[in-house]
């Protein structure tokens, strides 16, 4: 391969892996639906307690509030909730996606994720939104086109549960090791066609 090829493919590997260095909750599309999948754990101090519903509104989703939204579930589901480092189980029946609506802390712009059920925490606990992948029943037409750059945890009512916290991203030691890996890949396959 050419010394102009390879620095061409090296720049496109840049390029896709540019959104790598800036995702931590990812948004994609199977089966016509959407999927969230979040690469790291997401913590919160809670400054409140609620018995019924306990929602993390990613904020600002979207770029403009899309038409008509409202309640979706999830098909299958592996991002749970730990409280004080205890797993407190999977969020399947409940809210997820665009609002449709404003309601305390939430509004058209942000993408919801809910747990039904009572979790148990007290003002001061540490609560986690955990690792995982879920496939929605969001419409793929419901697919976010922004990545939020922050996440607030919220009661059913939408009321504040915790201050918003900023979406945390790869360290860049990590983003490094992943580019240098496309590298020696992109390296090893120019040497192979060469030879």
């Amino acid at each position: 391969m050419s010394q102009p090829r390879l620095k061409v493919l090296m720049a496109a590997a840049l390029v896709a892996a540019a959104p790598l260095a800036q995702a931590t909750l990812v948004f994609g599309t199977s089966g016509g639906f959407v999927t969230v999948t979040n690469t790291i754990p997401i913590s919160f101090t809670a400054t409140g307690t609620e018995a019924s519903f306990l929602r993390f509104v990613f904020e600002n989703a979207y770029s403009a509030a899309p038409a008509g939204s409202g309640f979706f579930n999830t098909q299958s589901n592996t991002i749970g909730v730990l409280v004080n480092g205890v797993p407190q189980g999977y969020a399947t029946n409940s809210l997820w996606g665009p609002f449709g609506g404003t309601l305390g802390e939430i509004d058209n712009n942000d993408f919801t994720i809910s747990f039904t059920g009572a979790i148990s925490f007290a003002v001061g606990n540490t609560i986690t939104l955990g690792t995982g992948t879920a496939l929605t029943n969001v419409p793929a037409a419901f697919l976010p086109n922004l990545s939020p750059l922050t996440v607030i945890m919220t009661g059913n009512g939408g009321n504040a549960l915790s201050a918003s916290v900023a979406v945390p991203v790869p360290e860049p030691g990590t983003v490094a090791l992943m580019l240098a890996g496309l590298a020696a890949v992109g390296a090893v396959a120019a040497r192979r066609r060469a030879a």
